[in-house]
């Protein structure tokens, strides 16, 4: 648990906020419209913000997956296996994110 908070705190602002986003909604998922305007990241940018959440593994798994896709395009769920979100609204706030 240790080492995904300290991975978590080198994070950039913007994957901070997708993560926070995450931790604050229902189910941990959200849309990439709504991760999008949560971190005022254009589309074109958000991708690499999704894209380094979805490569950081652990062994129990991605620290983001896939939640099927809506109108505006695919969801994002936190994995909860890799660390809860309550656990990860602590950190986040601790960081004053």
């Amino acid at each position: 648990m240790e080492d995904i908070k300290l991975k978590i705190r080198t994070m950039t602002i913007p994957q901070l906020k997708a993560l926070r986003l995450l931790a604050d909604s229902p189910n941990g998922i959200a849309s990439y419209k709504e991760i999008s305007t949560t971190t005022e990241t254009s589309s074109y940018a958000l991708g690499a913000i999704i894209t380094s959440l979805k490569k950081y593994k652990t062994e129990n798994g991605s620290l983001i997956l896939p939640a099927g896709r809506d109108s505006e395009g695919m969801r994002w769920q936190l994995n909860e296996k890799v660390i809860l979100r309550d656990d990860l609204k602590i950190l986040l706030n601790e960081i004053g994110i």
